[in-house]
């Protein structure tokens, strides 16, 4: 009897609601937008609506997540910490804040770069803020200072200054000049297009007025990557790096923004390092089959150009170019081999990523990490920082904190030997945070590093 009288309620909740559905949805219509707040009933009507709203919330927590970093900074909280490295040495790490965008919140803006004068360090954020400090005063009144620029009248793009990928890429100071690697946007067919360029500033620490100093008319977006081999667009994948090739020369690292094959086009200037003429701007390509280089050292005695880059799920670099002066164009093989693989597993014709360089004709990397570190910036290791040293270089990572085994966010210390074919050392430093840029301030006689935490620190060998 039971089952009758649950079975019958059952069916006749089924009857009334097919009538209300049937013929009072006019009713059961307006109630439910008397249920709705207004603020729902908006953004259901315009579904770009939930996009702006989005938007909003994200810069609102890079907002936070800035002045957090800005509270951070006038605290004047600084953590002193030793390390001992992997082969025993002992460093002190002395760190402090600084008010500059935090990595995550800006869509892996970089936090930004350093560079120095004699007397002053010179900093600069993702978003384009440039700072500086004075170097006999970073570890006892540590105080940046704001230099005023020029910027947002010759960048259009608002996602330069604050949550987006566009953003400063390197900074690097040459016979008092400010040269400035950075993402370049410009306007293509009505949609915004990406490349790597270079801005040019007399370095004044009042002012910095900046002009362009090198661009070029290739450019990348979703459309042109997706044309052919429907690639993602990546603005992440980009170079920028800025050093001195000589006294006439700088160089350049682009990226190849997810369009795999240009690294390996003769008549691209996507995935090169390239040689410019600081007077003429004339250029050329320095090297090759390149995926993202984002580290760039000349050693001015050995005369050897090195570089280290991102590889995909695995396969980050460290290459070195014995001949960077003359021809021919060095060519280190990606996307036709790297030791990383794609990160969807699939095998793709255009960029097979062999498991050899030598063997189709690249040059081997001197060093490589699989799985990656999120490799960044290398520095020759100074005798006068540590008499030990002979033909040593720090190679930074960045990284996650879930793979410090691997060697994320550690400081690697290599040593080669005298004809940079083989390591014979290998040491690391673990300093837990990404590390963005490295410097040597001869001064102090120690290394400075700009982490993405965001903050600055100072290493000291003891």
């Amino acid at each position: 009897m039971k089952k009758i009288i649950i079975l019958s309620s059952i069916l006749t909740l089924v009857f009334i609601t097919a009538y209300l559905l049937m013929f009072k949805h006019e009713l059961v219509i307006t109630t439910a937008k008397k249920l709705v707040p207004e603020k729902v009933k908006i953004l259901l009507k315009s579904p770009g609506k939930v996009e702006d709203q989005e938007q909003r919330l994200r810069r609102f927590k890079a907002d936070l997540v800035l002045l957090n970093a800005k509270y951070e900074y006038l605290s004047g909280y600084k953590k002193e910490k030793k390390i001992t490295s992997k082969l025993g040495k002992d460093y002190k790490l002395i760190v402090q804040p600084i008010p500059f965008p935090g990595y995550d919140a800006f869509e892996g803006k970089p936090v930004g770069y350093i560079e120095k004068t004699d007397k002053n360090l010179i900093l600069a954020s993702g978003t384009g803020e440039f700072y500086y400090t004075e170097i006999s005063k970073l570890n006892t009144d540590f105080k940046v200072n704001k230099i005023e620029t020029n910027l947002k009248k010759i960048i259009k793009d608002p996602q330069f200054f604050h949550y987006g990928k566009p953003s400063v890429r390197d900074i690097f100071i040459d016979d008092g000049n400010l040269y400035v690697g950075h993402i370049k946007t410009s306007f293509k067919d009505g949609e915004a297009c990406y490349n790597t360029a270079i801005l040019e500033a007399r370095l004044d620490l009042s002012y910095l007025e900046f002009n362009e100093f090198f661009t070029f008319e290739e450019c990348g977006n979703l459309t042109t990557n997706n044309k052919i081999h429907k690639q993602r667009f990546r603005l992440d994948i980009v170079g920028g790096r800025v050093t001195q090739l000589d006294d006439n020369h700088l160089l350049l690292t682009t990226g190849a923004m997810g369009d795999r094959p240009k690294a390996q086009d003769k008549n691209s200037l996507f995935g090169k390092i390239l040689s410019i003429n600081k007077k003429t701007k004339d250029f050329r390509v320095v090297s090759m089959g390149h995926r993202n280089a984002q580290g760039l050292y000349f050693d001015n005695e050995k005369k050897i150009l090195f570089s280290t880059e991102h590889g995909p799920k695995g396969g980050d670099e460290v290459n070195l170019n014995l001949n960077p002066f003359e021809d021919p164009i060095e060519n280190y093989g990606w996307p036709i081999s790297s030791y990383g693989d794609h990160y969807d597993g699939r095998a793709r014709k255009e960029a097979p990523l062999n498991k050899s360089h030598s063997e189709f004709g690249f040059i081997e990397p001197i060093k490589y990490f699989t799985p990656s570190v999120g490799i960044s910036q290398i520095l020759k290791v100074k005798d006068t920082y540590d008499k030990t040293v002979s033909n040593d270089y720090f190679v930074a990572a960045l990284g996650y904190p879930d793979q410090l085994e691997e060697g994320d966010r550690h400081l690697h210390k290599f040593k080669w030997s005298d004809n940079y074919k083989e390591i014979i050392e290998h040491d690391q430093l673990l300093i837990g945070e990404r590390i963005r840029d490295l410097i040597y301030l001869p001064t102090l006689n120690v290394y400075g590093l700009l982490l993405d935490q965001p903050a600055f620190a100072l290493l000291y060998k003891n």
